[in-house]
């Protein structure tokens, strides 16, 4: 198995942050182990998604979905020691 380093971009979240709503969009790295970079990339999406506090944050109604794309997928050396970044914000 491969260790792959996949950035993720977020566009249009309606988010809760600091007790106020706004729209923002986000950058976030994450590393994860997979056999294609396929996988890998939707491995990512779904290890981001999962994050409580994230979810609990995003208040799009239904008619204004978000999106989250990859940016790049990259294979890279195993190294156990890294650790995804944070969701780096900024505002729309």
């Amino acid at each position: 198995m491969a260790q792959f380093q996949v950035l993720l971009r977020g566009e249009h979240f309606l988010l809760n942050r600091d007790g106020a709503d706004g729209w923002y969009g986000f950058l976030k790295t994450v590393y994860v182990q997979s056999e294609t970079a396929d996988s890998a990339c939707e491995y990512a999406v779904k290890q981001a998604i999962s994050d409580p506090e994230f979810r609990a944050s995003v208040r799009n109604p239904p008619d204004q979905p978000p999106a989250m794309n990859v940016e790049d997928c990259a294979e890279i050396e195993k190294d156990s020691s890294l650790q995804d970044s944070p969701f780096i914000y900024t505002p729309e």
